[in-house]
């Protein structure tokens, strides 16, 4: 029985010799796109025995996260990453998924590490719950692969919180273009700032109808989702870019 790493390169070299395939470097990923005589192909990754297909960023997961890329093929994925602890109170997004079982087209993605995430696996798993997967962290290139794939990025906050913050995983979905479902404490900014900027939808407290809301109208809106994702790009690049972080140490330096 051939290896896989010898499976994948004859499947490489049999589309190469039918002129499907060309190959380029593209951030750190070694990708190839289908030639078509009028408009580009889809492009792929070389992943072992699989051509996966990459995303608009031109990464591809990595074998680690591809279970979820296939299992969610044809849903509006909401993606969450980084910490899962009490303070994120992420039992209300397994609440939701329960809520919005019924929905084919829309699938969750809790991703990293925390005290919470064996409890949260073992309640999804209880659940039955199709539309809901917790994966363990992943390193940055392979979660910058798998957020291309997803169309909506989550910031969850304890309601119980009592202090404004606005976490990282904030500027990576808006670097990636994703629209923000965001569930807030009371008083945080983060809420004014989704919404004045308009780069998704945000809610304030423990309310699990206005967060069913909240995401139904994120999947049924691919428009909207569009539009709120360039309007992130362009915040990211406002508030958090290299040449924003200058500018206010050097206004910072000339106001003393």
């Amino acid at each position: 029985m051939c290896c896989p790493q010898a499976e994948s390169a004859k499947v490489r070299r049999k589309l190469q010799k039918q002129g499907a395939l060309q190959v380029a470097e593209n951030q750190g990923c070694k990708v190839s796109q289908a030639r078509h005589a009028v408009l580009a192909g889809p492009v792929y990754a070389m992943s072992l025995t699989k051509l996966v297909p990459l995303s608009k960023s031109g990464c591809a997961a990595s074998l680690v996260v591809q279970p979820t890329v296939i299992a969610f093929h044809g849903r509006n994925i909401f993606i969450y990453c980084r910490n899962m602890g009490v303070a994120q109170d992420l039992d209300a997004f397994v609440e939701l998924a329960v809520r919005l079982r019924h929905r084919a087209d829309i699938g969750f993605l809790l991703i990293g590490r925390g005290s919470e995430v064996s409890r949260l696996r073992g309640v999804a798993q209880k659940r039955g719950l199709d539309n809901l997967r917790i994966d363990d962290q992943v390193s940055p290139v392979e979660l910058a692969g798998l957020i291309a794939h997803c169309h909506a990025g989550i910031v969850a906050l304890h309601p119980g919180h009592g202090t404004h913050n606005i976490p990282g995983k904030l500027l990576t979905y808006l670097q990636a273009g994703l629209p923000v479902l965001a569930r807030v404490n009371p008083g945080n900014d983060l809420h004014r700032l989704v919404l004045d900027e308009g780069i998704g939808a945000s809610v304030v407290g423990k309310s699990l109808d206005a967060l069913v809301e909240a995401a139904t109208w994120l999947a049924d809106c691919p428009g909207a989702r569009e539009q709120m994702g360039s309007r992130g790009r362009a915040l990211s690049d406002r508030l958090f870019s290299p040449a924003a972080a200058a500018e206010q140490v050097v206004r910072g330096l000339t106001a003393r």
